[in-house]
């Protein structure tokens, strides 16, 4: 399932997650998030991949 916005439902949990802990808007906290590379063409994060 995705949402209006082309993320994944766990994407979008993350992107919940992180608004309420910054005191930020769901937009604010997407555009940080794939400012920063975050989300791209689908990526998994980091954690998915081991990435450091």
């Amino acid at each position: 399932m995705h949402t209006k916005h082309g993320l994944s439902a766990e994407q979008a949990y993350e992107i919940n997650l992180f608004a309420r802990r910054c005191g930020l808007t769901r937009d604010e906290a997407l555009k940080m998030m794939r400012d920063a590379g975050r989300f791209k063409d689908g990526a998994k994060a980091s954690y998915e991949t081991g990435a450091k």
